[in-house]
C-alpha cells in the first residue's frame, strides 16, 4: 500500500500469482500505488491467471512503456486512475513526487487520501487510512 515506484527499467510492481511450488497465492491486497514511467507495465503479472482472493483497487499508472498491466481484462478495481501525476519533480536527485494542484493522485485514493507514498507535514505517510 502506498508506494511510488518512479523510472523503473522494469516493470512498476511485479506480482507472482503462485509461489515456487506451484500453489496460488492467496489475499492479495494491493492499494493506493502510482507506477510512472517505467520500462515495462505498471502493474505486472507474468500470467493472465487471476491470484485467489485479489483486492486490488485505487491505483494510479501513467507512461509506462509497455502500458497498463499485461493482465487479462486489464488492472482490477473500480477506482484506478490514469494520467500525468504532476509531481513537484523528477530531476535526478531532486526529486519530489509531491503532487501539484490538478493532480489525478490528489483525493483518488481510498477514503479521499493521496494515491502514492507522499508523506505528510508531519512526517507519519499517508499509512493512517488504513487504520495503522
Amino acid at each position: 500500500m502506498g508506494n511510488t515506484v518512479y523510472g523503473n527499467g522494469s516493470h512498476g510492481i511485479e506480482m507472482q500469482n503462485y509461489a515456487g511450488d506451484g500453489t496460488p497465492i492467496a489475499n492479495l491486497h494491493l492499494w493506493n500505488n502510482t507506477c510512472v514511467d517505467n520500462g515495462g507495465y505498471g502493474f505486472y503479472w507474468g500470467t493472465a491467471s487471476p491470484t485467489v482472493d485479489l483486492l486490488m483497487d485505487y491505483n494510479h499508472t501513467h507512461n509506462n512503456t509497455s502500458g497498463v498491466t499485461d493482465r487479462t481484462g486489464g488492472l482490477p478495481g473500480d477506482n484506478n486512475v490514469t494520467g500525468d501525476p504532476l509531481f513537484t519533480s523528477t530531476t535526478d536527485g531532486s526529486e519530489d513526487f509531491t503532487p501539484l494542484t490538478g493532480s489525478p493522485l490528489i483525493g483518488a485514493g481510498v477514503r479521499g487520501a493521496m494515491i502514492g507514498a507522499v508523506a505528510h507535514a508531519d512526517g507519519g505517510g499517508n499509512d493512517s487510512v488504513f487504520g495503522r
